[in-house]
């Protein structure tokens, strides 16, 4: 049976999204939404040179539509409230994907949750390192073990994707009361017109000793990502894995795929297929996005700063 999709959005990670779902293996009936609607000549030249037996609509307008299966809300975080309300009234929904930031402040949240419980629609978040094997593998090394996760980089947009490295935090090992410490060094404009990035420090600790530290600083000349338990060592640069154990190099050069529309290809065929879906949930997020409102809020009330908003 056709399964109907509404993707809204059709930047870079709306055309993503996009990309997953002409590779799922289900019958798709594929309908995109975009205020810009320019933005969907990128599409469209990209199926002229890659051809797909799913069924492709381009819409003017938000319409009625008795049934959506799947809803992937891939537009800015200032707008996604205002578009779900507009989307549960207009159409019966029966399961969303977000992408992070999800709202901008946990009223929204709130919110959202409210809606979600009236229309009875499953929703998570695009958070895709659950759904990536290694991940899950160090998950189960793990145990009892603590933890220390960091990630620290030059200009990887710490306003925009903490919340990735936060959701793997507690998804690794069951975090309990954390401390926050954060040195935000400023606030810059990002490239998306209206929105900001962070520059500095954050720090999360648990009462147990399980550490998360994040950075963004010009000292960095790369990206990079360590995972630490016990005598063992994850590190992640690029798409690259070196995995170490007493200082002992195993294994070195192994490749992770991290692209967004190989995740949503996953997501969707699970999704359809009825299986265990391993995103985060809307409900779960909704913590991990507190912690990170808490340490923007504060730092903007402190040097008397207007809202912030990161998408």
């Amino acid at each position: 049976m056709k399964k109907i999709i509404l993707l809204i959005g059709s930047g870079n990670i709306g055309f993503r999204h996009f990309q997953g779902l002409l590779s799922s293996s289900h019958k798709l009936e594929i309908n995109i939404f975009d205020k810009n609607q320019d933005s969907y000549e990128k599409l469209k030249i990209f199926l002229k040179k890659n051809k797909t037996n799913k069924k492709i609509n381009f819409l003017k307008n938000l319409n009625k539509n008795k049934k959506i299966d799947l809803l992937i809300l891939a537009t800015n975080s200032k707008d996604r409230l205002k578009i779900l309300r507009k989307v549960c009234k207009l159409s019966t929904v029966k399961n969303i994907l977000f992408e992070k930031i999800v709202f901008i402040n946990n009223s929204s949240f709130k919110e959202a949750c409210k809606i979600q419980k009236t229309n009875g629609f499953n929703a998570w978040v695009n958070c895709i390192r659950r759904e990536i094997p290694i991940f899950n593998l160090i998950k189960s090394k793990i145990k009892k073990d603590l933890i220390k996760i960091s990630y620290k980089g030059n200009n990887w947009g710490m306003g925009s994707n903490s919340i990735h490295f936060i959701d793997l935090f507690y998804y690794l090992k069951k975090i309990k009361r954390i401390n926050t410490f954060a040195k935000i060094k400023k606030i810059i404009p990002s490239k998306r017109f209206g929105f900001s990035e962070l520059i500095g420090k954050i720090q999360l600790i648990d009462v147990e000793g399980n550490e998360l530290f994040l950075e963004d600083s010009t000292k960095y000349n790369s990206n990079k990502l360590i995972i630490k338990f016990s005598d063992q060592n994850y590190t992640f640069v690029k798409s690259n894995i070196i995995h170490k154990k007493k200082n002992l190099i195993l294994s070195s050069g192994e490749k992770i795929n991290e692209n967004v529309s190989k995740i949503t290809k996953i997501f969707t065929n699970k999704l359809f297929s009825k299986n265990k879906i391993n995103l985060t949930t809307l409900k779960e997020t909704q913590l991990y996005h507190n912690i990170f409102f808490k340490i923007v809020n504060s730092y903007t009330k402190k040097n008397n700063l207007k809202k912030k908003y990161f998408t």
